[in-house]
């Protein structure tokens, strides 16, 4: 469910930014086109990419017991192993 969420919501970040530069108006049509993919570009590599990471890593011992258990930072994996890809490896390769 979670790889098609991220679907959309990169589908949607596409659309909104590219009606934004639309409705801004640009110079020229190379500008504007260069703007729309490196905003998309951002947007995206941090949906996809680093929000999974950050959802699933469990950062107690890297940062202050309050704002581990304030952020909800305790996730079952706390490194990039073979549990890990296989609880969200899934979900990001689903997503691309």
């Amino acid at each position: 469910m979670i790889k098609y969420l991220i679907i959309i919501i990169n589908y949607v970040i596409r659309t909104v930014v590219s009606l934004i530069m639309a409705y801004c108006g640009c110079d020229t049509e190379s500008i504007k086109l260069q703007f729309v993919t490196n905003v998309v570009f951002i947007c995206q590599f941090f949906n996809t990419g680093v929000l999974p990471m950050l959802c699933t890593a469990n950062f107690s011992g890297q940062l202050p017991d309050g704002l581990v258990k304030g952020l909800n930072l305790l996730g079952g994996d706390s490194d990039f192993n073979a549990d890990w890809f296989t609880n969200i490896g899934a979900t990001i390769v689903g997503a691309m």
